[in-house]
């Protein structure tokens, strides 16, 4: 499951602001290259840090963001759902999967392959700076979609397995083209999410031991980036 911090969002997108209007050098981390889930984590020499005033999103992407948060467009739930299903459509070619709402819901969630489940948290704080990260979420609830076809996965013993693996693939996520950038902070959250579900969970920590020691070199990585807040 996908999740978002409202709070988090808030400060973040106060600080953001105004560090663009001091023009003050805080900073995102941005991909380059390929966001195939097949690659390493290990290979953060893809990313390299970018002044927040560079986080920009082209107009598709402020068309989502428009019509999720402009409130004379629908519902909380109606521009919900819609904005999972656009973001489906024109990041990664999906019409097939059934979005739900659910309010309670602290961002994305996924019970088996086809369905995301959304709550109001992903689409009231939804914003420029943070619209990078709410792609990748839709990207994190695919890769659980692949998990569940894969009989090594598919248990329901394997919960946590399953996203150890997803917030590992959404560490490292390359932002899709015109989204802006996903912030240290953010990424550095999964990483630790991911960490603390490997020490958590029995025979997790040994199975993914050299994923766990590429996670910890990706986080000091991120911490010789200037910090985003």
């Amino acid at each position: 499951m996908a999740e978002v911090n409202p709070e988090g969002d808030k400060k973040s997108e106060g600080r953001q602001a105004q560090a663009v209007a001091e023009r003050r050098p805080e900073y995102n981390v941005s991909g380059k290259g390929d966001s195939s889930a097949t690659q390493p984590v290990d290979r953060f020499e893809r990313f390299v840090c970018k002044p927040l005033g560079e986080n920009t999103v082209d107009s598709r992407a402020q068309k989502i963001i428009d019509d999720a948060t402009d409130k004379s467009k629908g519902s909380l739930e109606q521009r919900g759902v819609r904005s999972v299903q656009q973001i489906l459509d024109q990041y990664y070619g999906r019409k097939d999967v059934k979005v739900e709402w659910d309010p309670k819901v602290v961002g994305l969630r996924t019970d088996g392959p086809g369905k995301i489940t959304v709550g109001e948290e992903y689409v009231k704080r939804m914003s420029r700076w943070n619209f990078a990260d709410r792609v990748t979420s839709v990207g994190h609830e695919l890769e659980h979609f692949k998990q569940y076809k894969d009989p090594n996965l598919s248990g329901k013993d394997k919960g946590n397995e399953r996203e150890f693996l997803a917030k590992k693939w959404s560490a490292s996520a390359v932002e899709k083209p015109g989204t802006g950038f996903i912030s240290i902070r953010t990424r550095v959250g999964y990483i630790d999410g991911a960490l603390a579900l490997l020490e958590k969970t029995p025979g997790l920590e040994e199975k993914y031991r050299a994923q766990k020691e590429e996670l910890i070199k990706y986080r000091e990585f991120l911490e010789k980036c200037p910090p985003d807040h």
